[in-house]
């Protein structure tokens, strides 16, 4: 409905009325042009126009709140707790609130800060916020879905800081955050699907710190990520499925280090990554599935130190590892494979126990560490098949006891 790139905005208020398609019937008109770098117009919307004051007195009255294909300029629930001289910090109910294809705009804060929506899903499908950052900080999701599908986030700098999505699937596919922090510290997600799929995520770090995951998927499939960090550090996960499949990752760290997962599944097949690191570092899943297939990686790093990982099996197989370098140091793991991969950089492989590590048909053109001098019998099973070795291996038959087939 909007535009997806533009460098300016007009609007104008007429003095008629307007009908959303929808239904909705507002007193005025807001009239927005949508402007070039040139200051030409290349798209042109009509929506109906509602004050702020309008909203909060049906706030007020509990009204049920469709503001669908509307402008609203100025939102904030700080101003309306003062109107109504209320705490500061006080929750504000918006009972059945759906906002689809409508326009906020504000010259500070778009402010939803301790809102409750109650009586059914929140409705954001479509919505602008063409002006202002946007806080949903300390929000209760409480009895539905969360419908952001195809938002704009023109400032990207968005909060939904200790947000609790209680129940009912959350949905941010197809939007478009602009540059800016990104913030989901600990929310708390619920056991319904959450979804971020073909979203594209501009500059800028996103934080989903200390976040409580359920048993539903997380999905950033299809992403586009910009320079900055993807925190997931100390987040606990239930029995989730995390899919980063073909996400586009751009200069920074995704850091799962210290997380927890229940029976997970990971899957990161056919990312690219470029000036980035991943990090599971000390990280824990009780069983599952960690695919890495088919990855582009350039001057990158991969770190898995002391993850404690008995039951999970992780498969890097047929990627190229370009200017990359890999570190298990110490870590637990089930299997480990590297079938049919380029390992173009130093691969620190001393790992603290793995029941088969697999490097067949791998192509090892700088070093690969497999010396295990503090724990000898720590590599169960190695399988180097067809694996092509121009650098080296740092290994020791005799000290790994490979010659005794009773150990």
């Amino acid at each position: 409905m909007f535009p997806a790139e533009f460098n300016n905005y007009k609007i104008r208020i007429k003095d008629k009325p307007y009908q959303a398609v929808t239904g909705e019937q507002y007193a005025n008109t807001a009239a927005i042009s949508f402007l070039n770098e040139k200051n030409q117009e290349i798209s042109f919307i009509e929506l109906g126009y509602i004050s702020a004051d309008e909203i909060y007195q049906s706030i007020a009255e509990g009204k049920a709140l469709t503001l669908d294909y509307a402008f609203i300029e100025n939102f904030s629930l700080a101003d309306y707790r003062k109107k109504y001289n209320l705490p500061a910090n006080e929750s504000v109910v918006l009972n059945t609130f759906s906002a689809k294809s409508s326009v906020f705009l504000s010259n500070t804060v778009n402010d939803f800060k301790n809102a409750v929506f109650s009586k059914g899903s929140a409705c954001f499908e479509s919505v602008l916020f063409i002006k202002g950052e946007v806080f949903f900080d300390e929000c209760m999701f409480e009895d539905g879905s969360v419908n952001f599908n195809t938002a704009i986030f023109v400032n990207g700098n968005v909060s939904f800081y200790n947000a609790n999505f209680v129940k009912g699937e959350v949905n941010f596919k197809n939007c478009h955050f602009g540059n800016g922090f990104k913030n989901f510290q600990y929310a708390f997600w619920g056991n319904d699907d959450i979804l971020f799929s073909n979203t594209i995520f501009e500059n800028g770090n996103i934080s989903f710190v200390n976040c409580s995951f359920g048993d539903g998927e997380l999905s950033f499939k299809v992403c586009e990520f910009g320079k900055g960090n993807i925190d997931f550090k100390f987040a606990i996960f239930g029995n989730v499925n995390v899919n980063f499949e073909r996400a586009v990752i751009g200069e920074g760290t995704v850091d799962f280090g210290k997380t927890e997962f229940g029976n997970s599944k990971l899957n990161f097949n056919k990312s690219q990554w470029s000036n980035a690191q991943l990090i599971f570092n000390e990280s824990q899943m009780l069983e599952g599935k960690m695919l890495f297939k088919q990855l582009f990686l350039k001057n990158s790093a991969i770190q898995f130190d002391e993850a404690v990982f008995p039951k999970t099996v992780i498969s890097f197989n047929r990627s190229i590892f370009e200017d990359t370098s890999v570190s298990f140091f110490k870590a637990d793991v089930q299997e480990l494979s590297f079938e049919t991969c380029q390992l173009n950089n130093y691969c620190d492989l001393r790992l603290k126990h793995c029941e088969l590590l697999d490097l067949s048909n791998a192509f090892v053109r700088d070093i690969v560490d497999l010396s295990l001098e503090e724990n000898p019998t720590a590599i169960k099973q190695l399988n180097i098949f067809g694996t092509r070795l121009l650098g080296r291996f740092f290994i020791s038959w005799k000290t790994n006891n490979v010659p005794n087939p009773y150990y």
